[in-house]
C-alpha cells in the first residue's frame, strides 16, 4: 500500500515531537497539555513510574527523542535509534483483574489500527506483544503495573511503545539487520510521525471500553503471524516445540506439542520455525 498522501514528509524535514506538533492530530486536542516530551531519557517507562510514584495525576503520556536505556521484556534493551517514536501512555483503569490482563493484547490492536490508518501498512502480530511488517520488528510493547503497598490494588498501568517509524538501515547494528524493521521503507515519503503518535493516543483513548468488550480478540487472531505455525516455545522454566492453534479470549496462546497435547501460554515468548 502506498503512503504517498497529502502532508507526507521525508526524513530530511522530520523535525522534533513536541506536544504542540502532536495536538493537530489528537481527537481530544486538549490532551497534548498533558503530553510530555524529553530529549533524552534512560527509558520512558522508568520516568512514567517515576511521575506515577510522586503523585503525578497530569501526566498521561511520555515521550522520548531518545532512550539510553530502552527496556524490552525479561529486562532485555530495546533498540532505540533517533527518528523513532518511544512513548509511555499512563492509564487509571476501573478493570478486574482478570480484565487487566488482556490490555497488553488490546493495546497491540491499537497500534496496528493507528499504523494502518496513517500509513495504509498492516502489522501483523507476533505473540505476545511486538508488531512486524515485512517479516521484520517494528514495534515492541511493554506494560508494567503499578501496584498500591497497602491494597494490593493496581493504581496505574504504563504503557511503553517503541516503535521504528522511518528507521535508516546503516543506523541498524549489523547483529540487528534480520530482525528490525521499519514502518516506512527507507526513502519513502510518508506523513510525519506526529500523525502517528497521536493515532495511538486517540487508539488508546478506547482501550478500557476494548477491554472490557473483548470484541478486539477476533482482530489480534486476524493480525497474528504464528497461528497455524510450528514455534519454539520459551518459558522461565523450559523451551519446547509446538505448533501455535489459536488466540483464547483471554489473550492466551493455544499451542499443541508433537505428542498431541495441547498447553495454554499466558507468558514466555516464542520463535517462529522453518516448516518442514
Amino acid at each position: 500500500m502506498s503512503t504517498k498522501k497529502a502532508g507526507v514528509s521525508g526524513p530530511e524535514t522530520e523535525g522534533p515531537l513536541s506536544p504542540g506538533s502532536i495536538r493537530p492530530y489528537l481527537n481530544r486536542p486538549e490532551l497534548a497539555d498533558r503530553i510530555a516530551v524529553l530529549p533524552s531519557i534512560d527509558s520512558t517507562n522508568a520516568e512514567a513510574k517515576r511521575r506515577v510514584l510522586a503523585g503525578d495525576t497530569d501526566t498521561a503520556a511520555v515521550f522520548a527523542l531518545r532512550q539510553t536505556g530502552g527496556r524490552g521484556r525479561r529486562g532485555r534493551a530495546f533498540f532505540s535509534p533517533p527518528g523513532g517514536i518511544y512513548m509511555s501512555a499512563i492509564v487509571r483503569p476501573s478493570l478486574d483483574p482478570e480484565q487487566t490482563v488482556l490490555i497488553t493484547t488490546a493495546v497491540c490492536v491499537c497500534v496496528c489500527r493507528a499504523v494502518s490508518a496513517v500509513t495504509g501498512y498492516e502489522p501483523e502480530i507476533k505473540w505476545v506483544n511486538d508488531l512486524f511488517l515485512r517479516g521484520k520488528k517494528i514495534c515492541g510493547i511493554l506494560t508494567e503495573a503499578v501496584t498500591d503497598m497497602a491494597s494490593g490494588r493496581i493504581e496505574s498501568v504504563v504503557i511503553g511503545i517503541g516503535i521504528n517509524y522511518c528507521l535508516p538501515r546503516a543506523q541498524v547494528p549489523a547483529e540487528l539487520k534480520e530482525i528490525v524493521g521499519s514502518v516506512i521503507p527507507e526513502g519513502e515519503p510518508h506523513p510525519p510521525r506526529e500523525r502517528l503518535a497521536a493515532e495511538i493516543l486517540n487508539q488508546l483513548s478506547g482501550l478500557e471500553d476494548m477491554v472490557r468488550r473483548g470484541d478486539f480478540i477476533g482482530e489480534y487472531r486476524a493480525r497474528s503471524m504464528i497461528l497455524g505455525r510450528p514455534i519454539r516455545v520459551f518459558t522461565p522454566t523450559q523451551e519446547f516445540d509446538a505448533v501455535a492453534v489459536d488466540i483464547g479470549s483471554d489473550g492466551a496462546l493455544v499451542v499443541r506439542t508433537p505428542d498431541g497435547a495441547t498447553a495454554r501460554l499466558r507468558s514466555g515468548e516464542v520463535t517462529i520455525r522453518p516448516r518442514g
